[in-house]
């Protein structure tokens, strides 16, 4: 089983949708659940929930986690390869995450020219946590792979 492990917004989705057309089975965010409560919350309970994933690949985005199961994660041994995506123009990354927020389109669709209003502290903050998160993340030492997209 292979791991693209990342943050939401750096392309993953469309690296997945090229490699389902292997026949490749994905295991499309396994941890994120819309109720915290339902999250894995110790290693046990994530160990069950990689227990039942069937062979292929598994999307996971470090935000769904807090870090020591993120580690956790990038460490198990179940995964026999592990690969750290990551979006080098953070700029766009984080305008990106806020503009796929207010309109709750995730997925690209068509080209929409909406304006957009976007506060500038929260636009600070958002993309001071995704540099603090790449820092910490892309040059891991259980990663067999670092790749980015410009």
């Amino acid at each position: 089983m292979y791991l693209i492990f990342s943050h939401g917004r750096s392309g993953t989705s469309e690296l997945l949708r090229a490699i389902r057309s292997f026949k490749v089975n994905i295991e499309w965010e396994p941890f994120k659940n819309r109720s915290q409560a339902l999250r894995p919350r110790t290693c046990k309970e994530v160990d069950a929930r990689i227990a039942h994933m069937s062979d292929g690949c598994v999307k996971h985005l470090w935000s769904h986690l807090p870090n020591d199961l993120n580690d956790y994660i990038l460490k198990h041994s179940a995964f026999s390869g592990k690969v750290v995506l990551y979006r080098k123009d953070v700029f766009s990354a984080t305008m990106s995450l806020l503009v796929a927020r207010q309109t709750k389109q995730w997925r690209y669709i068509n080209d929409d020219t909406r304006a957009f209003r976007v506060d500038p502290e929260l636009f600070e903050k958002e993309m001071q946590k995704l540099v603090s998160q790449q820092d910490r993340y892309k040059n891991h030492p259980a990663a067999d792979l670092k790749a980015c997209r410009v």
